[in-house]
């Protein structure tokens, strides 16, 4: 009886065995099975592509975003990426603000600002070169960040780029700008918006890799007429110079030479257009720093205007190194009205080429010195000095007080300089004194459009004064117009994109693929 109830026991073992083995083994079971794993392995396929595309894009932007617009808004231009590429140091571009609102073009949204195009450029500037590297720090939930550079004042819309040697702080104002047009007809306003960002960030990874960055010390102290604050405006005649410094990879420091001792890295020290006369002890301060003989290159420039009024003590340290500086009151004047910008003393200079002077372009058309003082060197100086003329009127402009009908003209010099030089390691540096007899050459109006070369001749002047010519020393602005219809990809192009692939293809391929699926289930 017990070897019976074993036996049916096997038997009913075996009749369940074949019955699973029998159904696993059918075709519903088979097609079935395939159905749901290709089924659930189409959709981790999926998900797994979703994310991997997003780190993509975020690792390889160039491969996933294409730039269809004219200006190239999102490229990096052949200048910004050749610095880039020159960046050896590890360097981290740190944006500020909620990684959403970066995203979604919610910071500085009412100025009609696409704020994710400064983040698609600071990804390439990564994908580019891994020694810079970016982070998105949000203001609110890393206050540390922000309190480690208080004196920046960092909140959402700025930029910090950082390496081991020094830090830049980007304003929005250095990433984008805005440009009111009047229109006199209809008495409205309408704004043109331009980026920045491209070479202001470029710039900011130049200067802060950089082993050396010059100083320019700008002296006050003695009612400077160039570094008076208008009320109005809240700047100063030199406020555009010293912007396009900075632009250029200059550090700007203003100090009172009356209390202050000048600034002990400082590569140029700058006189703008004192009104008062300057003391033995300040003149002492400028012996010793002329004085200094060791491997780095510094100059004196100091800058005059018509009616500054006398200043005996300074024109007489000027006149110890050969340099002599016109009358108060006498300008230069053009007597050729051809040759005049709206006036007898708004003159064009010329640059004059001497082997000693290293300038990086050498042409300088519309070099405009209006209400310039007369300059003049001697030979009651120092032995050991050379002195060169470096910028004058032409052969037809003369030296006055006032403008005269038949005046005896020639070329009238109008920067001059007086320069020392020694050798260490047989290597040549120099001690220059600059004296600049227009003082106008610096405003917004001269060195702000193209119309004149001002701007190009004084950073080539500043560049040589401080020993920084074979440098690169930035990148010129290069303000890019958005907001403006500019595809440049052809009707076929964006009808292959946007209906073909995206509107088309890419649904028809899912459903597709779903009726496949639909079909072999139906059958099983």
């Amino acid at each position: 009886m017990a070897k019976n109830l074993t036996k049916n026991k096997e038997k009913q073992k075996t009749s369940k065995s074949s019955g699973v083995k029998k159904w696993l083994g059918s075709e519903r079971m088979k097609h079935g099975a395939v159905a749901k794993i290709f089924t659930v392995a189409f959709l981790l396929v999926l998900i797994l592509c979703n994310v991997l595309v997003d780190v993509f894009a975020d690792r390889f932007p160039s491969l996933t975003r294409f730039d269809l617009t004219s200006s190239n808004l999102n490229s990096l231009s052949e200048e910004s990426l050749e610095v880039v590429k020159g960046i050896d140091e590890p360097t981290t571009i740190y944006m500020i603000g909620n990684e959403d609102d970066i995203k979604n073009d919610r910071i500085y949204q009412t100025y009609n600002v696409k704020y994710s195009q400064f983040l698609n450029l600071v990804q390439r500037y990564a994908e580019v070169n891994s020694n810079i590297s970016y982070q998105i720090i949000d203001p609110d939930k890393n206050p540390s960040f922000i309190s480690k550079y208080a004196d920046e004042s960092l909140s959402a819309g700025y930029i910090l780029v950082e390496s081991e040697r020094r830090y830049k702080a980007l304003t929005p104002s250095d990433l984008f700008m805005i440009q009111s047009v009047p229109d006199y007809t209809t008495q409205t306003m309408t704004y043109n918006y331009f980026s920045t960002a491209d070479s202001a960030i470029a710039n900011a990874l130049y200067l802060t890799n950089l082993d050396h960055v010059p100083v320019v010390a700008v002296a006050t102290g003695h009612s400077e007429i160039l570094t008076s604050v208008n009320s109005s405006t809240n700047t100063s005649a030199l406020t555009a110079f010293y912007e396009l410094l900075k632009d250029n990879n200059y550090d700007v420091k203003e100090f009172n030479i009356l209390t202050d001792e000048i600034p002990e890295d400082a590569s140029i020290v700058m006189i703008p257009t004192p009104t008062t006369d300057y003391t033995a002890e300040e003149l002492e301060k400028l012996d010793a720093f002329l004085a200094t003989e060791g491997t780095e290159t510094h100059s004196l420039f100091v800058t005059f205007y018509p009616t500054q009024g006398s200043l005996p003590n300074l024109t007489g340290f000027l006149e110890e190194w050969g340099i002599v500086v016109g009358e108060p009151g006498t300008m230069v004047y053009e007597a050729y009205t051809a040759k005049q910008y709206g006036g007898a003393s708004a003159i064009f200079g010329e640059y004059v080429e001497n082997e000693a002077v290293r300038m990086d372009t050498g042409v300088y058309n519309n070099l405009l010195l209006p209400n310039s003082v007369p300059m003049g060197l001697s030979d009651d100086a120092h032995s050991y000095t050379e002195r060169f003329v470096l910028a004058q009127g032409s052969a037809t402009t003369y030296a006055s007080d006032k403008e005269e009908s038949n005046p005896q003209t020639e070329n009238t010099p109008i920067i001059v300089m007086s320069q020392k030089q020694w050798t260490v390691d047989n290597d040549f540096y120099n001690a220059n004194v600059i004296a600049c007899g227009n003082s106008e050459m610096f405003t917004s109006q001269l060195i702000g459009t193209s119309t004149f070369s001002n701007g190009d001749y004084l950073i080539d002047l500043f560049a040589f004064a401080s020993d920084s010519s074979d440098l690169s020393t930035g990148l010129r602005v290069n303000q890019i117009q958005t907001y403006v219809p500019d595809v440049t990809a052809s009707d076929a192009t964006l009808r292959f994109f946007g209906l073909g692939i995206f509107t088309i293809g890419i649904p028809a391929a899912v459903l597709v693929i779903g009726l496949v699926v639909f079909l072999r289930r139906r059958h099983l």
